[in-house]
């Protein structure tokens, strides 16, 4: 049998006191200095994550109208239920709807809250049969937390060809893709 001699042989307690009260210290720091940022983050992804639901949404009544051949309107609901839907102009039926609930961003549509897609997939401007089209000036979304510092506003626009995007209003820069 193999024994250690009394000098070898060492005592494995765990962390003492002095080191977890700096441990922990540490940490309190961290968290402060990292508390803020993390905060900002979390409300720039409520921005981002409603501008990409309403531009996929755009996409989704844009490729509907080319898939059908028929017109359809996209239309912000946000009524605690529907945050949007996309409705057949002829038949009035939705076609689909998002349930998402984004109630500390302010969504605001450019003039109106309806975006038209023809058949063609560009942006409505004419009267079809009974049913005309709402404004044909609609061109853009503004996505934002306006009360709240330190946070990032998206526009989702949308070309007259039907073309949507997001982009960052903040961005100056020429050649930049981000730029409105």
């Amino acid at each position: 049998m193999l024994t250690l001699p009394a000098k070898c042989a060492r005592k494995s307690g765990g962390f003492t006191l002095i080191e977890l009260v700096i441990t922990i210290t540490v940490l309190a720091i961290a968290l402060m200095i990292g508390l803020p940022s993390f905060q900002d983050w979390i409300r720039n992804a409520q921005i981002r994550t409603a501008a990409e639901s309403i531009k996929n949404g755009l996409q989704m009544a844009r490729l509907e109208a080319i898939k059908s051949n028929t017109p359809v309107i996209f239309s912000l609901v946000n009524d605690g239920s529907t945050f949007w839907q996309i409705v057949d102009v002829r038949t009035d039926n939705t076609l689909q709807e998002s349930t998402e609930k984004f109630n500390q961003v302010t969504i605001r549509p450019t003039p109106g809250s309806d975006f038209a897609f023809n058949g063609l997939g560009r942006q409505w401007t004419t009267k079809i049969g009974a049913k005309s089209p709402p404004d044909a000036a609609i061109a853009s979304v503004d996505v934002s937390l306006p009360t709240v510092p330190n946070t990032r506003p998206l526009t989702v626009t949308v070309t007259a060809g039907g073309s949507v995007r997001l982009c960052d209003p903040a961005v100056h820069t020429s050649g930049d893709p981000r730029k409105c």
